[in-house]
């Protein structure tokens, strides 16, 4: 998209929409009509905006009286209240005047509890609308609300649903595509929807990453109508998307691409504060374009770090200082067992936090390894950055040993290992009594512990050494974030690419930074004991 068409131009372009049956009035009639628990007027609210869509999704209407869109795809940025907009539309289908008796409606999404926003929604609507709460019965557990004089029903489905196949639905609400893995459910949804006349299937996603998605065959499809309309005038794309050229710290363009940001969502102060720390990351500046203003991103992974700020913490680190200092562990084991990393993190009463690798391979491999990838294994190993073992895959019991030397050397609070790929070691050495601390890699885990990472690298706090080989797994490493903004690492797209190190010390950072918010790491530091080398 260029600049001038970063929105749709009937959205704001204040022009009458066709309304020739008065369909869309009475939509718009009916879902302001209805009572929303979280409404100041008490009243189901639509935006300007929001009501120009439902206006031409409903209003527009062919010869024989049926809806012109059969399907209407809509990009537009987190927290832009589409979830609102989707109960709406809901209720418009389930009791409202677009309903069928006997007709079955849905919202979907790749997750019950993503799917469950708008029967969350639609059941307050319910409850706060007397003439509604007579007439529904809603089943919390289920997901379901059942219109029960004309037998039409509404349920939440997710992309695992095993019944999604044999559906035949008048309308679906798919919220958020862009994380659909697969097109299994999708596929289910269009095929019913093929199968019942009159029928809308109504998606609305925030921008994603990559081609290799459902999501983007959509997106893509709609970039194509949006320029040529006579392609398929049964598809109705609403993109709110920056173009390549706008600079995305303009806020203008986040005006355009945000339509609710003038009304307050979202929070502007909040975007603000986005963009400032995106400047100097990246991955978060990624992140800021396709959750905010709409962009595609042509890859699903954005580099982490401007590695020349990580090189400021090449300082020269005294190991023997560190004697009996505490020291938060993370243990990265893999799932191959080509690779495995330990590292140590030391944080220090002015804030800083040292951090010491220890980097294990098979040596057998290292050849194939250095061919494949390029970086000096060989050299590494030699100059005693990597330590090596015979055989084709890492001894395992030799990283256990160097993890209890740890506890020998040092202070060692916790010890944080993926309970998955542990093969083992965790269960040893949590029964001679050692802090293991179980560490997730899902967003939920490594969220926290890449930002307090991102933090201590941006404020100049981080010191590692130089050490060659983690500050390669930290320039291999790329973010993958979800929508609630918390990351966790993937490798880029060359697969061969190691990240092992960055994520045990992400693992052992974190907790550190977990120990040091809780206040007790230094109760007894006796001041002197931080010496750089």
């Amino acid at each position: 998209m260029t600049k001038t068409t970063r929105r749709p131009a009937w959205i704001s372009d204040g022009t009458q929409l066709p309304d020739p049956l008065g369909k869309g009035q009475r939509a718009v009639d009916f879902m302001t009509w209805m009572r929303h628990p979280k409404s100041l007027s008490g009243r189901f609210h639509l935006d300007p905006w929001q009501e120009r869509v439902v206006r031409k999704v409903y209003g527009t209407t062919q010869p024989d009286g049926t809806r012109q869109y059969r399907t209407v795809f809509l990009m537009v940025g987190r927290g832009g209240r589409k979830t609102a907009l989707a109960a709406g539309a809901e209720m418009l289908h389930l009791v409202g005047p677009e309903r069928i008796p006997g007709s079955q409606i849905y919202s979907a999404a790749n997750s019950q509890k993503q799917s469950s926003l708008c029967h969350r929604e639609m059941a307050g609507i319910i409850r706060n609308t007397p003439k509604l709460k007579a007439a529904v019965k809603i089943q919390d557990t289920l997901k379901r609300c059942r219109y029960i004089k004309q037998d039409v029903i509404y349920e939440a489905m997710s992309a695992d649903a095993s019944n999604a196949h044999g559906l035949t639905p008048a309308f679906t609400f798919i919220d958020e595509l862009h994380e659909f893995r697969t097109g299994d459910l999708l596929d289910a949804i269009r095929t019913g929807h093929n199968k019942t006349r009159n029928s809308l299937l109504f998606i609305a996603t925030t921008a994603g990453a990559g081609r290799d998605t459902p999501a983007y065959d959509f997106y893509a499809y709609a970039k194509d109508v949006a320029a040529d309309p006579s392609i398929d005038p049964s598809f109705l794309p609403i993109l709110f998307e920056a173009g390549p050229d706008d600079d995305w710290r303009d806020e203008a363009v986040w005006h355009e691409t945000n339509p609710g940001l003038a009304l307050g969502y979202p929070d502007i102060g909040g975007l603000r504060t986005y963009a400032s720390e995106a400047q100097h990351r990246p991955s978060q500046r990624d992140a800021f374009r396709r959750l905010h203003l709409g962009v595609w991103l042509e890859q699903s992974e954005a580099p982490w770090l401007d590695m020349a700020i990580y090189d400021e913490g090449d300082q020269p680190i005294d190991m023997e200082s560190l004697a009996g200092e505490p020291c938060f562990v993370g243990v990265d084991l893999g799932f191959t067992e080509d690779l495995a990393a330990v590292v140590a993190a030391f944080p220090r009463p002015d804030g800083a936090v040292i951090i010491v690798p220890w980097i294990f391979a098979p040596d057998d491999t290292l050849l194939a390894r250095q061919e494949k990838d390029g970086q000096p294994w060989l050299q590494w190993r030699d100059d005693e950055h990597l330590f090596t073992m015979p055989g084709r895959s890492v001894d395992l019991e030799v990283v256990e040993a160097k993890i209890r030397e740890l506890d020998d050397l040092y202070d060692v609070r916790e010890i944080a290992i993926d309970r998955f790929g542990a093969h083992g070691v965790r269960r040893r050495l949590e029964d001679d009594g050692l802090p293991i601390f179980e560490h997730g890699q899902s967003f939920g885990h490594m969220g926290p512990a890449i930002k307090a990472t991102e933090r201590l690298i941006l404020e100049g706090r981080l010191i590692h050494g130089g050490h060659p080989i983690l500050r390669n797994h930290f320039a291999n490493a790329h973010l993958r974030a979800d929508d609630m903004g918390n990351q966790r690492f993937q490798k880029g797209r060359d697969r061969s690419r190691k990240v092992d190190g960055a994520i045990a010390a992400a693992m052992s950072i974190g907790r550190a930074d977990a120990a040091v918010e809780a206040g007790s790491i230094f109760d007894n530091y006796e001041p002197g004991s931080l010496v750089l080398g």
